[in-house]
């Protein structure tokens, strides 16, 4: 049965992708980076998964959105250029992210 407003329920799946990449991704991401800081030398396993959680981050967008009804922050059915967006957005931030947690680890050791 359709919600009052015509639109179909959302499903438990796209509700699990939304809460993904909108904190759980990020937040791991975060403690991957924190590992870098923590990490003996140049190169460790916390980047391999820093980079595999913010990948996560933009594969599970683009699946929200492609499959799940994605949804702006606005709530209008989100597009591929919102996608697009994130991406960008996403892969820039962490990169700094990434950059000034490899300088902390520097300045750290």
């Amino acid at each position: 049965m359709l919600p009052e407003s015509g639109k179909p329920s959302e499903t438990a799946s796209g509700c699990l992708l939304r809460f993904y990449w909108m904190f759980v991704g990020h937040a791991a991401a975060f403690f991957a980076a924190y590992g870098i800081v923590q990490a003996e030398g140049m190169v460790s396993a916390s980047d391999v998964l820093f980079w595999l959680f913010v990948a996560s981050l933009v594969l599970v967008r683009y699946a929200d959105i492609r499959r799940f009804d994605g949804r702006t922050a606005e709530g209008r059915p989100a597009t591929i250029r919102d996608g697009h967006r994130f991406a960008l957005q996403v892969l820039g931030a962490f990169a700094i992210v990434w950059a000034a947690s490899h300088g902390l680890n520097y300045f750290l050791r």
